[in-house]
């Protein structure tokens, strides 16, 4: 999908013979179902995994663990988890977990990222996941300096030939600040957002939803993973695992 400032405004129409249950039915057609996983799962199974599953985000670090060379640890199930994945041919994308708050910290954590992916083959995007209290101060606070960390990294990463998102909280409902600025970064990049009702509308997804939870549909293109559950459980990973759903367009 080209990002919206390329469209063509002028020549955009609206097909209103479609019904919201048509547009919601239209949707659940198109989204794959997923999860997100690091060392915290464990062992995971991942033959038992792979029917019940479309993808899988794997986390590649935590850039708590960084070094002064800017090298980082990186997760104990990441080789395990994406090998895995590849000999299975589940598709898989990765996260790391930033603390990135300057631009040069943030071009220092997505070299590193580059670099440890360089012997691996991603169908999913590489996401900057932003949740440190000084990134979350930054949103409130400076969101101009938190856009040109995102940009920093999400530039190195895009020069690497990745394809790049960030991920984020969606924070609640009266969070204006927080929705202004995921509006303004999903308009350029991908985001993948904890699902909020801010966003989204209700749409069916029987097969794969939490318990008591409310499965939610994709608002815009530049948003095209939700993760709607920190609670899921699957056959094959012991406890809980997230889920995520997304657009069968985003790999």
């Amino acid at each position: 999908t080209l990002p919206n400032q390329y469209q063509d405004q002028d020549n955009l129409t609206m097909d209103t013979t479609q019904t919201q249950e048509n547009i919601e039915s239209e949707t659940a057609n198109r989204l794959v179902k997923g999860i997100d996983v690091s060392q915290y799962q464990g062992i995971i199974d991942w033959k038992t995994v792979q029917p019940e599953i479309d993808y899988a985000i794997v986390r590649l670090c935590d850039f708590y663990h960084q070094q002064p060379d800017g090298t980082c640890k990186l997760d104990e199930q990441f080789e395990n988890n994406i090998k895995k994945c590849e000999e299975l041919n589940i598709p898989v994308g990765v996260y790391y977990y930033s603390h990135a708050t300057t631009e040069e910290e943030a071009i220092t954590e997505a070299r590193f990222v580059a670099n440890s992916l360089k012997a691996y083959s991603l169908e999913y995007p590489v996401y900057m996941d932003i949740e440190t209290k000084e990134q979350e101060a930054l949103i409130n606070e400076n969101q101009q300096q938190m856009k040109e960390v995102i940009i920093s990294a999400m530039t190195e990463l895009e020069s690497e030939g990745y394809f790049a998102g960030v991920y984020c909280n969606g924070g609640s409902e009266d969070n204006t600040k927080r929705k202004e600025f995921i509006d303004d970064i999903s308009k350029v990049y991908n985001c993948w957002l904890t699902s909020n009702a801010t966003y989204n509308i209700a749409v069916d997804f029987e097969d794969f939803k939490a318990e008591d939870y409310e499965i939610l549909t994709i608002p815009n293109d530049g948003i095209a993973m939700y993760q709607y559950s920190q609670q899921g459980q699957i056959d094959g990973i012991d406890g809980h695992v997230d889920l995520n759903y997304a657009t069968k367009e985003l790999s």
